[in-house]
């Protein structure tokens, strides 16, 4: 195997190793004995469920503690408490020197450490979620500066071993890890940044849609709206027959476009259409509720027509 393929969960989700993977296992799922659970634990999104299953102490061969601890790790992340999680990654490499380079480059993290368990088996057994968790948590708990440093060094190590492997797995990486530095700069309107990474990335998959609407988002706000008009007009094409999520993806596009217009009305009615195709799509959810408040707040919208809206039986039955 490629000493640089490692087993990935990020946010819950596991990837299949590439077919050149040393395990003959076709999943994580057969690596560790409760795994399917746990993972359709995290699939279901019950995080608190999740972190007391992972809280019991138990005995478990290498591979199978850092899958655990990769998804103990996220749940702690996805219920925010982000200290709790910092400290349960941190303590993987606890008395590692790693000098100025990878932490996670240790013989620890190695299947032929353990040649009793693990024979014939060669590479790195660490999910990428503790790489990027690693990377993200201290911006949680206020430390960007060092969130920044270990996302772009990380970024460098991903297309290192993209370039090195030709691995689609280590592709899809790059662009999360692109998309994680995006939403980072632009949370602190940081667009330049931000649009540099994307064009970089879409000069060598121009026809990615989430990258594309990415790049649309950022044309929004700095006031390129016929530059954005064009990038949510390519996504249109691109996500036509491709499911419900693509689908909603273009029509929360289409929201946003109605959003910056103050057509508060026409979002909604952009958000309810996701709502009615796929009733856990948070992001619509959410943003409804914000058009509902705007429009209140501008006077576009009474309060007693927001509270029979919020009170209608398909938007309580979308949020139960």
């Amino acid at each position: 195997m490629d000493r640089d393929r490692e087993p990935e969960i990020v946010h819950g989700e596991t990837l299949e190793p590439a077919p050149s993977d040393p395990l003959s296992s076709s999943s994580l799922s057969d690596l560790s004995f409760d795994a399917d659970d746990l993972v359709d634990l995290a699939a279901r999104g019950q995080w608190r469920s999740l972190v007391d299953n992972l809280s019991r102490t138990r005995s478990l061969p290498p591979h199978a503690h850092l899958t655990h601890l990769a998804l103990h790790a996220v749940s702690l992340h996805k219920l925010r408490r982000f200290p709790e999680a910092l400290r349960l990654v941190q303590s993987l490499i606890a008395g590692v020197d790693g000098g100025d380079g990878d932490p996670f480059d240790s013989p620890q993290f190695r299947y032929e450490s353990y040649p009793e368990e693990y024979p014939g088996r060669s590479g790195s057994m660490l999910p990428f979620a503790i790489r990027y968790l690693y990377a993200d948590l201290p911006q949680r708990i206020g430390d960007r500066p060092q969130t920044l440093d270990r996302l772009y060094s990380l970024l460098d190590l991903v297309r290192q071993r993209a370039a090195a492997s030709g691995d689609e797995h280590w592709r899809r990486r790059e662009a999360f890890i692109v998309s994680s530095l995006c939403c980072n700069h632009f949370s602190h309107r940081e667009f330049d940044v931000a649009l540099a990474l994307l064009r970089e990335l879409l000069e060598r998959d121009p026809s990615e849609p989430v990258l594309l609407s990415k790049l649309g988002h950022v044309q929004l706000q700095i006031g390129d709206l016929d530059g954005a008009r064009a990038t949510f007009a390519r996504v249109e094409k691109l996500v036509e027959g491709r499911g419900v999520e693509l689908e909603n993806l273009a029509a929360r596009n289409r929201a946003l476009g109605h959003l910056v217009a103050k057509d508060y009305a026409s979002a909604v009615r952009e958000y309810d259409e996701c709502i009615e195709r796929d009733p856990a799509d948070v992001v619509a959810l959410n943003n409804k509720a914000l058009c509902l408040i705007r429009a209140l707040v501008t006077g576009l919208l009474g309060l007693p027509q927001m509270i029979s809206i919020l009170h209608a039986p398909a938007f309580e039955s979308s949020i139960a």
